[in-house]
């Protein structure tokens, strides 16, 4: 009996150690802000290739973007070859466990730098959506 609880409280510790991380990933193609979009035409040249760029996330509560942000967090990443960036909204922040995920609306709001300081400009505000779990 004593090897089974032991079995037992060593899975329950080691199943903690696999569990996800915090943090909502993020993935985008960044486009270059004064390259010329001409519609109906693809250009190879579009996108941003091995930048610098600011990242800012906002999670709010609501269905209105003027309502104050839950959780902000800024992101200085490199755009790749191809202009992509790969990052964790929330990684290793306090703040991020603090959102209370109840089924309520929740929008995230991303903005960006191109010269990664503090001139941040609107790209898009978006309803997240998740599923709740026990």
């Amino acid at each position: 009996m004593k090897r089974i609880i032991t079995l037992a409280f060593i899975l329950c510790l080691t199943s903690q150690v696999f569990a996800q991380t915090d943090g909502l990933t993020y993935q985008a193609v960044i486009i270059n802000p004064s390259a010329t979009d001409l519609p109906g035409v693809d250009s190879p040249d579009n996108f941003l290739p091995s930048t610098s760029i600011a990242i800012r996330f906002s999670i709010i509560n609501g269905d209105n973007e003027q309502n104050p942000a839950e959780f902000q967090e800024v992101i200085l990443t490199d755009t790749d070859e191809f202009g992509r960036v790969n990052v964790i909204i929330g990684k290793d922040k306090n703040a991020f466990r603090t959102i209370n995920w109840d089924g309520e609306t929740k929008l995230l709001k991303v903005e960006i730098d191109f010269e990664a300081g503090n001139d941040f400009t609107l790209i898009s505000v978006e309803e997240l959506t998740f599923l709740p779990y026990a």
